[in-house]
């Protein structure tokens, strides 16, 4: 088991004790942006594809991984990526009206959809697994258990507002993986 459910209910108690507003829910979700050129085929085929077998199967009709980025460290490739909030810098970057020389690093989404899967089913299942930031960094890696799900921080990880602080950026794009495919 990645981790534990009691592990899972200090998490969500930490959050309503800890967080305020919209953000102490947060815990109940894992999430993945999509641009809806994308969520149609996901929908359509009723399942969510690693990066490498959505590549594979030609199922990204808009990528807005910019390759710079995503090339560092393929760690994540071969798994469903997930992300511990919604709103992460990725997302922030790709979507809206922008003209074309406002791209980020030439990619773009107008519309990105939210897809929220259930966070305590997917992190106590057996095979989950997680990270305490962006795994393209090469300052991340993949964790697993409930000793390493503690320490990770989720005041930075949840952190909404303005800062200057890298780590907190990196934080913001934690990530959950999971086997590929994630049926829908």
């Amino acid at each position: 088991m990645t981790i534990s459910s009691k592990v899972f209910a200090e998490h969500r108690d930490w959050c309503l004790s800890n967080l305020k507003g919209y953000q102490q829910y947060w815990f109940n979700g894992l999430y993945r942006h999509e641009p809806i050129e994308n969520v149609i085929e996901i929908l359509k085929s009723r399942k969510l594809l690693s990066r490498s077998d959505a590549l594979d199967q030609s199922a990204i009709k808009n990528d807005i991984a910019p390759e710079r980025i995503i090339s560092k460290n393929l760690i994540a490739h071969p798994k469903v990526r997930l992300y511990f909030r919604p709103r992460n810098p990725t997302q922030y970057h790709v979507e809206g009206i922008r003209r074309a020389n406002d791209y980020y690093y030439g990619k773009h989404a107008g519309l990105t959809i939210l897809l929220v899967f259930d966070a305590e089913k997917i992190l106590t299942s057996p095979d989950a697994t997680f990270s305490g930031g962006n795994l393209q960094s090469l300052s991340y890696r993949e964790l697993r258990g409930d000793k390493e799900f503690k320490q990770l921080d989720f005041r930075n990880i949840y952190h909404d507002g303005p800062h200057y602080d890298h780590n907190i950026t990196q934080q913001k794009c934690a990530e959950v993986l999971v086997p590929n495919p994630l049926k829908i």
